[in-house]
């Protein structure tokens, strides 16, 4: 659009230019929409009136919710949590993963989808009601269906954004890595594997309301059964051990052999 004198709200552009295919599309066409606020390229999808925005333009998260009996309360100190921790942590475990990949598996990254999804994944948490996101204790059967939409409900929230299918397709399906015996090999859907098995390294790792925080190795003992079942490869959790040997900050001096306790290790909830 041309220089207007006017500035021109980005809400203005959800409500009147929205399409079936992009709720976003006024960040790449207008220079004078009000972008305050956004600090990054992926500011824009986390920002209170953005989300708010892509609640609006799809029915479909309203009737989700609906089949729980739950109002929608956008609960920007959920985001405000994520965006500061488990976000930016998910982030840089996929980053790390990929740069100690061996070189061919690395082609196999399409690293803005894997960026962006990592970034993005949770956002949908944002509408989950705060006594289950913040529940110190297991969740009951009910809960935990509820929660297991969230990945959905991310999906559904960023699919009327101009971001693109495989980006989207990677956030629907977190905590879906596909069967081993479906796969034509180990590195099929490596992205998704890599996404999948940094956010529950993350979530492993942090202290929630749940849960205490998990050494590595504890967490890499967990994960190392699901390499056992055929659930991620393992040159992707190999990558994963020697980014935690070089770059992740160190807690403890200690030095500890990851394997001693993989008897002991029990699966640990992570949503």
């Amino acid at each position: 659009m041309g220089n207007n004198s006017e500035n021109i709200r980005v809400g203005d552009y959800f409500t009147n230019r929205i399409t079936n295919k992009s709720a976003l599309q006024c960040y790449g066409d207008v220079d004078n929409a009000d972008y305050s606020g956004f600090d990054t390229e992926l500011d824009k999808y986390l920002n209170e009136k953005s989300i708010s925005e892509m609640i609006k333009v799809n029915k479909e998260i309203t009737r989700i919710l609906d089949k729980f009996k739950i109002s929608i309360k956008v609960n920007m100190n959920i985001l405000n949590n994520l965006v500061g921790n488990h976000l930016p942590e998910t982030r840089n475990i996929a980053v790390g993963i990929t740069k100690y990949l061996p070189e061919k598996y690395q082609k196999l990254v399409n690293q803005k989808a894997l960026l962006e999804a990592t970034s993005l994944h949770d956002i949908a948490k944002v509408i989950i009601p705060e006594n289950i996101i913040n529940k110190p204790g297991k969740l009951n059967e009910s809960e935990l269906e509820i929660m297991k939409e969230h990945a959905r409900l991310s999906y559904e929230m960023l699919k009327t954004t101009d971001l693109d299918k495989e980006t989207l397709d990677l956030i629907k399906d977190h905590h879906h890595v596909t069967n081993p015996n479906d796969r034509k090999d180990e590195t099929e859907n490596i992205n998704l594997q890599i996404l999948s098995i940094s956010d529950i390294y993350s979530a492993l790792r942090e202290k929630r309301s749940y849960k205490k925080e998990l050494s590595k190795e504890e967490a890499l003992a967990i994960l190392h059964k699901d390499v056992e079942s055929g659930k991620f490869a393992k040159i992707v959790y190999d990558a994963l051990v020697t980014y935690t040997e070089n770059d992740e900050k160190e807690t403890t001096k200690a030095k500890w052999n990851i394997f001693k306790k993989l008897k002991q290790a029990q699966p640990v909830q992570s949503y």
